[in-house]
This record gives structure tokens, C-alpha cells and sequence, in this order.
């Protein structure tokens, strides 16, 4: 028998939840996230997800800190990737469209800025991407050039997902070089 516990077992059943949590809002959005949709998902009894998670908004906001945790992973790939790249606006666009093609996890963060927007406990969350990215993008530009960058990412991403297409890279590449002149 492997080293690996069963989610049936207690000791792995919040993990379980959490990744859950995680495929439901991707899903159906923060609103759509209920316990029983959740314990449905994760295939174990309703009353799992109470216990672990007495209210939704602790169920729904540790799901967000945990999948925070996994872009905190993936922009340390990002860093690693625009410190080979010869052409950090054609990287950027690069690893932009890779993320939106990789669907849940941009939905789920996009997820994020919304409630951040009314839920002010998550806007540390909702921070961390845009701090992380300015800090990755801190030795191509001035301030002022990341700043800007980072937004044209975000709203690149976010028409995106909105619209189902794909990243128009081809103007967001050119967006990018006439702000950091490259």
C-alpha cells in the first residue's frame, strides 16, 4: 500500500474538499459555490464540508488562499522563463496565452478580483498576482512601464476568458514594447 491516503480517510478528506472547492468555483464561479455542491464534487457526505469548513466564506476563502498558493509556483516559472528570453514582450505574451489556455486557473483567479471587489478580507489575496507580477517585471521597466504591463496583462487575460477566445497576442505584444520601449 502506498504512502498516499485515501480522501474517504479523515486525514486527507479537507484536502479533498479544498481541491473540490477549487473545481466548483472554476466551475461555477464564487457564487454558484455552495457545501453541498462542493461535498457532491469531492464525493464525500455534506456534513465533511461543515465540519471542516463551518461557514461557506471559510470554505470558499481557503479554497482561493490554496489555489493562490499554486500562481505563486507558476510565476516563479514565469520569472525563470523571461530571465532566458532574449524578447521579454513576445515571453510575456507567450506565457499569457499559455495561462489563459490553461482555463480554471485564470478563471479562478479573475474569481478572486471579483469578490475582492466586495469582500475586503480577500484583497491581500487579490494583491499577491499584481505585487508578484510588478516584482517579476521589475528589472525590464521602469514603475511606472510595470505598472502599466501589468494591467495590460490583466486586461488581456481577462477579455479573453470573458469573450471564450483566444489572447490577441499579436496586440497585446505591441501594447507591451510601446510601453517599455523595446
Amino acid at each position: 500500500m502506498s504512502g498516499t491516503r485515501s480522501p474517504r480517510q479523515p486525514a486527507g478528506r479537507r484536502e479533498e474538499i479544498l481541491r473540490a472547492a477549487v473545481d466548483v468555483i472554476a466551475d461555477h464561479g464564487l457564487a454558484g459555490a455552495t457545501h453541498r455542491l462542493i461535498a457532491e464534487q469531492a464525493g464525500v457526505p455534506l456534513g465533511s464540508t461543515t465540519y471542516y469548513f463551518p461557514t461557506l466564506s471559510d470554505l470558499t476563502t481557503t479554497a482561493l488562499e490554496a489555489a493562490m498558493a499554486g500562481y505563486d509556483d507558476e510565476l516563479d516559472d514565469w520569472e525563470r522563463f523571461l530571465r532566458r528570453s532574449a524578447d521579454v514582450p513576445a515571453a510575456l505574451v507567450e506565457l499569457a496565452a499559455q495561462y489563459v489556455d490553461a482555463g480554471s486557473t485564470a478563471i479562478i483567479e479573475y474569481e478572486l478580483y471579483v469578490a475582492a471587489a466586495r469582500e475586503l478580507s480577500l484583497r491581500p489575496l487579490a494583491e499577491q498576482w499584481v505585487d508578484r507580477l510588478s516584482a517579476i517585471l521589475a528589472p525590464y521597466a521602469q514603475a511606472e512601464a510595470v505598472a502599466a504591463v501589468t494591467m495590460l496583462l490583466d486586461g488581456a487575460i481577462v477579455q479573453a476568458i470573458a469573450l471564450g477566445r483566444p489572447l490577441d497576442g499579436d496586440t497585446l505584444e505591441a501594447a507591451i514594447r510601446a510601453v517599455i520601449g523595446a
